[in-house]
This record gives structure tokens, C-alpha cells and sequence, in this order.
């Protein structure tokens, strides 16, 4: 897992408040930690558009996690431990604004490796993908050509697209800014 995960990532969940984050996205991120297969490093940072506060957010994913976990109760050790780990950041997928807020979060993280091991998570509807990967882009958190700037990855929930032409035309948008390589496309 160390060769997958590095020393530590900062996992971005686009689409934080919605139904997916809190049924299946944090219940599996939590059971990765209970588990030990998470970087010894990590950040979540849920990005959305709802006002809330870290602790907010923190209240809600507890209730959903009692809610939704596979094994209860909850470990009281644990779940401290992981939402401890876990953000907020407000924001509207198309201000600009808002991505350079997240910059600002990520950037805040003391470990190199938090700031430049990026996974983003999209869940959020397939019309947003093109626009959030851009706006990734220009806020110089999504690069093409890795290097010294760590590794990027991008999830992308189904569907993708409507049709052949319409998959195929969202694949071209999303190449402009990642290469295929950096595109994981999964169904939950």
C-alpha cells in the first residue's frame, strides 16, 4: 500500500455533502484506517458548496459512519483519529475563487507529500467534470507532467456520458488537462 499511497495524499472529494460521501465514501475511508492501509499521512478535504465548518462536516459524517458503516459501533479510537484528518472547504465547482481557496488549504499542509499527492475524487454529476479538471488546472493542482510537482489522480464516477460520441467528447476534455493514465473511471 506504501507503493500506491506514497507517504502520505490528500484526498479531495468534489461533491462532499451529497448522498455518496456520506454513504459509501467516508464509511470505505474509514474502514481503511481501521484497517491500516491508509498512507501514514493523509488528508480528506471535502470541497461543496453548503456552508459548514470542519467540525460541522466532522458531526454529519459521524452520524451517516453510525448510519452506514458495515461493522458497529463505530471504534470511539478510531474515528477520532480519522476526523482528525478530515476538512471542509466551501466552494462553487465554477469560481475559480473557490479553487484557489483549496490551494491555499492544501498548501497549509506542513508534509510535502499532502500538498503534492493529489487524488480528486468527483462526486458530482458527469456536466461537472470538464469544469472542476479545469478549474483544477489553472489553480496549478492538476498537472499533466508530474515530476516535482508529486502525482495526481482524478475518480470518475459513472456515467460517463450518455453515449458513445458524448463518452468520447468528455474523454477529450479531460485529456486537455490530465493524461489517461491519471484518469481512474469507476462505477461504486
Amino acid at each position: 500500500v506504501v507503493l500506491l499511497w506514497g507517504l502520505g495524499v490528500g484526498i479531495v472529494i468534489f461533491g462532499a455533502s451529497g448522498d455518496l460521501t456520506a454513504r459509501q465514501l467516508i464509511p470505505a475511508f474509514y474502514h481503511l484506517a481501521k484497517d491500516r492501509p491508509l498512507p501514514p499521512e493523509y488528508r480528506i478535504i471535502g470541497f461543496a458548496r453548503r456552508e459548514k465548518t470542519d467540525e460541522s462536516w466532522r458531526r454529519e459524517l459521524r452520524a451517516a459512519l453510525d448510519q452506514f458503516s458495515r461493522t458497529k459501533p463505530v471504534d470511539e479510537k478510531i474515528w477520532s483519529e480519522f476526523a482528525a484528518n478530515l476538512f471542509y472547504c466551501e466552494g462553487d465547482l465554477t469560481d475559480a475563487a473557490a479553487y484557489q481557496k483549496l490551494e491555499q488549504q492544501l498548501s497549509s499542509f506542513k508534509s510535502p507529500p499532502l500538498r503534492k499527492n493529489l487524488l480528486f475524487y468527483l462526486a458530482t454529476q458527469p456536466s461537472h467534470f470538464g469544469v472542476v479538471i479545469e478549474q483544477l488546472h489553472n489553480a496549478k493542482l492538476l498537472h499533466k507532467d508530474a515530476g516535482e510537482h508529486g502525482w495526481q489522480r482524478l475518480v470518475i464516477e459513472k456515467p460517463f456520458g450518455h453515449d458513445l460520441a458524448s463518452a468520447r467528447a468528455l474523454n477529450a476534455e479531460l485529456t486537455r488537462f490530465a493524461h489517461e493514465s491519471q484518469v481512474c473511471r469507476i462505477d461504486h
